[in-house]
């Protein structure tokens, strides 16, 4: 579901939660996690989840101190010129649901 629309996105998803318990067995152990940006919806249907929204997601979860993306693009796309580092704050003002 999408902006009301049921199967507005066809098969793409959005995380609803995350399993702590295996993310904080995991972190203590000293191993950055990797995640598959897939997830299995209430229907039972397996959904493709966007990477940002994936790792933006786990991050608020574990209430990170910062995240940081890895990535094959120069920074974010504000008009015409390239941010390579961008805030919180300036973050927001992208946001479409702000």
């Amino acid at each position: 579901m999408h902006n009301e629309v049921i199967g507005g996105l066809g098969f793409v998803g959005y995380l609803t939660g995350v399993n702590l318990e295996f993310l904080r067995i995991v972190l203590e152990g000293g191993t950055v996690p990797v995640a598959s940006c897939l997830g299995l919806g209430a229907d039972g249907e397996l959904y493709n989840i966007n990477a940002d929204h994936m790792a933006a997601a786990c991050a608020e979860y574990i209430h990170a101190d910062r995240l940081i993306y890895l990535t094959d693009v120069a920074g974010v796309l504000d008009g015409s010129k390239v941010l390579k580092v961008v805030s919180t704050g300036r973050c927001r003002r992208y946001d479409p649901a702000e």
